[in-house]
């Protein structure tokens, strides 16, 4: 992995994400950020190809 700036670089100019950041950490009925989940079973199912899937770089 390469990278230039850090996350204190940009939020030094502007784009900070740290709010939404500490959104996900909080549970839905507490966020001021509105959330909604979607295409959960859709989403598993590529998780699982992942899970299955030989020749993967893992992290």
């Amino acid at each position: 992995m390469y990278y230039a700036n850090t996350k204190f670089d940009a939020a030094a100019i502007g784009f900070d994400d740290q709010f939404i950041y500490e959104e996900l950490d909080l549970e839905h009925a507490f966020r001021q950020l509105p959330t909604e989940q979607i295409l959960n079973d859709e989403a598993l199912v590529a998780f699982k190809e992942w899970q299955t899937m030989t020749g993967k770089i893992e992290y």
